[in-house]
């Protein structure tokens, strides 16, 4: 204790004399000869005082809490301090020499304080004479030597261990902090041009710390920056390799969803960083290095880094920033074969996992649910490609843009064929095909009508196609000989289709009905709806129709095209299930969707038959007869489906009655002039045997006598 209360009192001494204003005075006035050689007493000091500090700290670590620990503590906090005053003292000149001295040390603790300190300097002191300057530069081979050193500690020692890493950590920041100084200068660029082999070495080396990598990358990200393209061109094949092979390493082959929120602490780092140091490269050199983009791609499309939760945000946020730039930054040509390789490649695990032998239904949902995920990033990156592309660009690369979406279409065949006993497709599928949707739509609102026309010809053609395995390497759906039409899937994507782009192209788009209505027709006109698939397919086409009504400006719906329309879509009402029933519950709509709320989620799920009448053939049949605008036409409309009101199946009259409700409540009093003629169906109506049906046409009556504006007028014709 007395040992220890001694040297108290002399660095109680030392900090106070060179502090105080008397000293400090003094050496305003010293010739330069004293001043050489009290330069050099500060470096014996700093340098004793450094080792003395780091045997203090020993001692702290090897006894217990007592009058001694507490006075060694208070030792350990002036030797820091007074540290700091020697080094505001002594020259940039001995500062130097000193700190080269001390990571000579064999003790790698000193190393680390010397370093520590040193990168401490360099982050305060401005430093212009050249001399100063080569002499921090030429420094970089001692930091380089400290990082490349083998370890020779024992590895049952953790806090020797644990000292050796941080000290190489240590120094690969120092490099990183002098070349954000000093790189860019013409003089010295090539010492830290020569650093680049040696520091990518250390990250393909196994034994490197996981920890002293993540440091190496951050000094090469900026070495990237400072250096500039033609300086580091010559290293770039090696570099941006081992920067994708660091990250592609913490990503294990196979993974289970529970896997990607308990990442190793050091998987995450090493993550960060070599994303970080990726991101750099990519905004500085990037047109160098775009032959590693295959491999890029799939490894920001892993799951594991497309997980925005917990620990890995940072690392999702510096994917989707890299992802941001590369869509801003390179040409269509440049990225297509990539996100067509990444796609195949994502689909491969989807039905992987589709195929896997091991685990439950749910456990192979949750696992395809997860690479889907990675799929929507894949198609909103294409988003943002078609939403910077300009006139010139769209001209010049609108093809291959067309290709990756037709490609991208046959995602549709993923979906198991419907059968009888299917409930609802997985919510992913249905996430992933709006995904689609909703990113093509932003290329096509980049094209001009004549760029337009050609490829939904295309798409056009697509629809048709018959699939076969052989379209494709890989096989995503199952066949069944109980559907009606082989590509069934395929025209269900084109009708959603079709709906996303009335909706977004409005009249300009309803021209382009022509291609399909015949397809449309003969779909309509099959009276057994032998699978789930044809009836949601005739939910689709209904919804498609009733928006082409809505925004016909061009007179598209002929006479000609009515007198095809009327009797196909009229007999749907006899398209009703086995177990249907009257649901009184479920209303007739008091008006009309907008065009906004004709998308629903449910595309892809069984719905009943009144359901279907309520959301899809009554909106329908109202605009109809809207577009028609003609009493003529409005006529047969109203006669055919009065007549569906004699059907012997009671659902079946109920929903024709509410069809006619409908026209009546949309129509007003244009389409009272037919009233007469329908006064002996409504009487009938009126004598029902199902109580339900009369009920609903006394609702009926009641809103016609409100349009005539006289109670007795309904009661008189009825007579």
């Amino acid at each position: 204790v007395s040992r220890v209360e001694i040297q108290n009192i002399v660095l109680r001494f030392l900090k106070s004399y060179i502090s105080s204003p008397a000293y400090l005075n003094q050496l305003l006035d010293i010739p330069s000869v004293i001043e050489d050689s009290i330069q050099q007493r500060y470096l014996s000091l700093f340098h004793g005082i450094l080792v003395y500090s780091q045997d203090i700290n020993l001692q702290m670590k090897n006894i217990t809490p007592s009058q001694l620990l507490d006075l060694l503590k208070s030792v350990s906090d002036l030797t820091i301090r007074v540290l700091e005053k020697l080094n505001d003292l002594m020259s940039l000149e001995n500062f130097i020499k000193v700190i080269l001295k001390l990571l000579e040390h064999k003790d790698n603790r000193i190393q680390r304080q010397a370093l520590a300190i040193l990168n401490s300097k360099l982050e305060y002191c401005e430093v212009k004479e050249p001399k100063l300057i080569k002499s921090f530069v030429d420094m970089t081979q001692h930091l380089l030597s400290i990082i490349s050193a083998p370890s020779e500690i024992d590895t049952k020692d953790e806090e020797s261990v644990t000292n050796n890493i941080v000290t190489k950590q240590t120094a690969a920041l120092s490099i990183e902090i002098l070349g954000r100084h000093f790189a860019s200068l013409p003089p010295y660029s090539d010492t830290f041009v020569s650093l680049v082999p040696v520091l990518v070495t250390s990250l393909e080396q196994p034994t490197v710390e996981p920890q002293v990598k993540s440091s190496v990358m951050l000094a090469l990200a900026t070495l990237t920056a400072q250096l500039g393209k033609v300086k580091l061109l010559p290293h770039l094949n090696n570099l941006f390799p081992a920067l994708l092979h660091t990250l592609t390493a913490t990503i294990p082959p196979t993974f289970q969803a529970s896997d990607i929120s308990t990442s190793a602490k050091k998987d995450l780092m090493l993550r960060l960083s070599s994303l970080s140091s990726i991101r750099v490269i990519l905004l500085h050199t990037g047109q160098f290095i775009t032959r590693y983009f295959n491999d890029l791609f799939r490894a920001l499309h892993h799951p594991i880094l497309l997980t925005d939760t917990g620990t890995n945000h940072v690392v999702y946020t510096e994917v989707k920033d890299i992802l941001g730039l590369v869509a801003s930054t390179f040409s269509v040509d440049q990225l297509v074969g990539s996100v067509e390789n990444t796609y195949i490649y994502l689909m491969e695990n989807i039905e992987r996992e589709r195929k896997s032998l091991g685990g439950s239904e749910q456990d192979k949902q949750q696992q395809q649910q997860i690479w889907s995920e990675s799929l929507c990033v894949l198609f909103n990156f294409m988003g943002k490609v078609a939403e910077r592309m300009d006139g010139e660009q769209v001209k010049m690369h609108n093809m291959l843009m067309n290709k990756f979406y037709l490609k991208a279409f046959d995602f549709c065949m993923i979906r198991k064929d419907i059968g009888e006993n299917c409930e609802v497709i997985s919510s992913w599928f249905i996430k992933v095909v709006q995904n689609i949707m909703h990113n093509f739509m932003k290329f096509v609102m980049k094209l001009n009508e004549k760029l337009f026309k050609p490829l939904f010809s295309m798409i056009h053609n697509w629809a048709q196609l018959q699939f076969d395995p052989s379209e494709t390497s890989i096989t995503l759906f199952s066949q069944s000989s109980s559907t009606v039409h082989p590509n069934t899937n395929r025209w269900l994507f084109f009708y959603e289709l079709t709906i996303s782009l009335t909706n977004s192209l409005r009249s300009i788009f309803v021209p382009y009905y022509s291609y399909f209505i015949n397809h449309i027709i003969s779909i309509l006109k099959i009276s057994s709806l032998n699978s789930v698939s044809m009836t949601l397919l005739h939910s689709k086409i209904l919804q498609s129709l009733t928006l082409c009504f809505m925004h016909d400006k061009s007179q598209f719906v002929s006479a000609d095209l009515f007198e095809r329309l009327l009797h196909p879509l009229v007999d749907l009402l006899d398209q009703v299930d086995d177990n249907a029933s009257i649901e009184e519950e479920d209303n007739i709509p008091s008006s009309i969707p907008p065009t906004e709320e004709m998308e629903d989620n449910d595309v892809y799920t069984t719905q009943k038959y009144s359901t279907r009448m309520k959301l899809y053939f009554i909106p329908c049949i109202v605009r109809f007869a809207e577009i028609l605008n003609n009493e003529v036409l409005w006529k047969p409309l109203n006669y055919q489906l009065l007549l569906k009101t004699r059907s012997s199946n009671a659902v079946i009259r109920y929903m024709s009655v509410s069809t006619v409700y409908a026209l009546y409540n949309q129509l007003g009093e244009q389409i009272l002039p037919l009233l007469p003629e329908s006064m002996q169906f409504i009487s009938e109506l009126l004598e029902d045997v199902d109580p339900r049906v009369e009920k609903l046409t006394l609702t009926l009556v009641k809103n016609l006598d409100k349009l005539l504006g006289d109670d007795g007028t309904i009661r008189e014709l009825l007579k």
